[in-house]
């Protein structure tokens, strides 16, 4: 009986712990570098790393999506980290405005 509890013990802590993340940590301090109108998405991409998803809307703008989700999981308790930033851009390039900043500090 006592071997029995000790081996469901183990089971417990073994499968009741995991990590999960999604998307790509990119590097935040560079937001403050975007600006509407000068940034291009290359210097984006250079600042802030490839991202995660980019949409093209019907205007040829794109909506360039960085994000990074990772939750972690231990007997009952799921703790969540999220960084998102979603920054528009002009047809030919040039970044039109910040759309969504999620957990990201502001210099």
């Amino acid at each position: 009986m006592r071997l029995f509890c000790v081996a469901i013990l183990i089971g417990v802590f073994c499968v009741g712990c995991s990590t999960v993340t999604s998307g790509t940590k990119f590097n935040a301090e560079n937001v403050d570098r975007l600006e509407p109108g000068e940034t291009t998405t290359a210097e984006a991409r250079e600042w802030l790393g490839e991202p995660y998803q980019v949409v093209t809307n019907e205007k040829g703008e794109q909506l360039y999506v960085w994000q990074h989700v990772e939750a972690r999981a231990f007997v009952g308790t799921v703790n969540t980290d999220m960084q998102r930033l979603s920054v528009v851009f002009s047809e030919s390039g040039r970044m039109i405005r910040i759309h969504q900043k999620i957990n990201i500090p502001n210099k």
